[in-house]
């Protein structure tokens, strides 16, 4: 009390009342809970559908899908992904998995978008953000059909083979130019 009179605009949350003893012990019961949360609703099924439908594109099997999926993912990482036609608000990031569409999503946490999955195969995933956007980190992408086309254009139907996935060492990863060498350079 003797601080508050001293410091009255000093503290958290500036200029509102303190917090009643109920409600901060049922703040504390919380955090000794384990500050549980409560699930996500399930996801729409309109935007399942979509979910599924870009990770279907994200995970095709010839060397050519997997090089321009990886050159994806290292540039939409960070990006916070949305489907711009469908109501509401809900927000994804592309992750790489362990585990392939239609399974839990086994995220591969590394330091970088280009260091070793560690795995023979890395998936990537559309990963529902279930925190509140922060503006200083949100990102938003939108995800279309218009953009799978245009991505469909550059990297799937553009005419190039790709010889060899390129490796992980860091001198090659690290260097776009090096790691991509063998897409389109349209499409880079």
């Amino acid at each position: 009390d003797e601080y508050e009179r001293k410091y009255p605009h000093w503290g958290m949350p500036y200029g509102l009342p303190a917090l009643t003893q109920d409600e901060h012990d049922t703040l504390a019961r919380w955090i000794e809970a384990g500050a549980p949360a409560s699930a996500a609703p399930p996801l729409p099924v309109a935007y399942a559908r979509r979910v599924a439908r870009w990770e279907a594109f994200l995970n095709g099997n010839s060397l050519k899908a997997r090089l321009s999926s990886r050159y994806i993912y290292e540039h939409w990482f960070i990006g916070n992904l949305y489907f711009d036609d469908l109501p509401g608000e809900e927000y994804f990031q592309l992750v790489r998995s362990k585990t392939p569409p239609g399974e839990p999503i086994e995220v591969i946490a590394t330091r970088r978008p280009y260091d070793d999955p560690g795995v023979e195969r890395a998936y990537y995933r559309l990963r529902r953000v279930t925190e509140t956007p922060l503006a200083k980190t949100h990102m938003p992408y939108a995800l279309n059909e218009a953009r799978m086309a245009r991505l469909k254009a550059l990297f799937h139907d553009a005419p190039y083979e790709v010889s060899a996935l390129p490796s992980y060492e860091p001198e090659v990863a690290s260097n776009p130019f090096v790691a991509f060498r063998e897409l389109p350079v349209e499409a880079r």
